[in-house]
């Protein structure tokens, strides 16, 4: 990525981290993958930093679980129906999403 001008000041980027030329701040961007479990009325919020990490910790939460929810019915091998099964329930939901933030530091 070339450096660009920006207010006179010179912004070089280099993968995610973003530098100033002239003062001292510097701005981060980067992505996270946010994972939201609701269930038996209780929210979970996890921040992971791929969508692979987190549909795992979704699949370890739904095994932890599943044998309370569905006592006498055993889970589906496959995950997506496992997880498609576990949600079925009114209020029971989970949302896999990719945020941006951005983020100002000072350097010294």
């Amino acid at each position: 990525m070339q450096p660009e001008a920006v207010d006179g000041l010179t912004l070089s980027a280099t993968s995610s981290l973003q530098m100033f030329s002239r003062g001292k701040v510097a701005s981060r961007r980067m992505s996270v993958v946010v994972l939201m479990i609701e269930h038996l009325g209780k929210v979970f919020l996890s921040t992971h930093p791929n969508h692979a990490i987190a549909w795992s910790t979704l699949l370890s939460y739904v095994n932890g679980a599943w044998a309370e929810h569905f006592p006498d019915r055993p889970p589906p091998e496959n995950e997506e129906e496992r997880v498609t099964m576990f949600f079925v329930g009114e209020g029971d939901e989970y949302v896999i999403a990719e945020a941006d933030v951005e983020t100002d530091t000072t350097l010294h």
